[in-house]
């Protein structure tokens, strides 16, 4: 006599705790490689523009890209390196004019106040500094080079870390560029500042891609 008791029917077999786990990580792995593309992208576009200090050519303008200044104007490390290497590029007669470029956005902190006041202390004269204010980061240092201060060939100075995405920024806004390094020594937060570029470099292409807008008024 048939039962009319249910049927069991096997249960559909879950995935091992393992295979989850690998799972994910193709994921991750897989956000990790679309994120880093564009960071090797910007790399690859702006670092054939890095040339040894001697070798920079005639330009419209060296630019100092801003960094941190402590109270009382004191430029930091970072800071001073850069306009070290941009005092003797001037030296050299590569360009008529240093453009400062950095935070000015408040009224008790000055980037490129601090800057002007260290090349005029060496001999630099005012009216062969430019100071930009609103070059509240690298695009928009290089939009404002291009569109406000109408410059077409420039000279960058900055830390290694940092020109390669600096020169994809000068190139995409229209610039003629070449970059030297400002490295004199090794710097305590070097490491950070690494790790920290590689994020801002998709920040860059992003940025670029989208065409953003930055004030370019004086």
């Amino acid at each position: 006599m048939p039962s009319n008791a249910p049927s069991e029917s096997p249960e559909t077999p879950r995935p091992k705790p393992s295979i989850w786990r690998a799972r994910i990580l193709k994921v991750v792995l897989a956000l990790g490689v679309v994120a880093l593309a564009p960071s090797c992208f910007v790399y690859a576009e702006g670092k054939p523009l890095v040339v040894p200090e001697e070798s920079a050519t005639k330009a419209d303008a060296i630019i100092v890209l801003g960094a941190r200044v402590f109270p009382g104007g004191r430029p930091s490390d970072v800071l001073r390196d850069r306009l070290e290497t941009a005092l003797r590029l001037y030296q050299r007669d590569v360009a008529p004019r240093i453009v400062v470029s950095g935070d000015h956005e408040e009224a008790d902190y000055d980037e490129p106040g601090a800057m002007a006041d260290w090349l005029v202390a060496r001999g630099v004269p005012k009216d062969a500094i430019v100071e930009d204010g609103l070059g509240l980061d690298t695009y928009s240092s290089m939009a404002r080079a291009k569109h406000t201060y109408a410059l077409a060939r420039i000279v960058v100075v900055t830390q290694a870390f940092h020109l390669p995405r600096s020169l994809y920024l000068a190139k995409s806004n229209g610039l003629v560029c070449e970059g030297v390094v400002a490295d004199q020594r090794r710097y305590r937060r070097g490491a950070y500042y690494q790790v920290r570029e590689a994020a801002a470099r998709v920040r860059a292409f992003l940025d670029v891609t989208r065409g953003r807008r930055v004030p370019l008024n004086p």
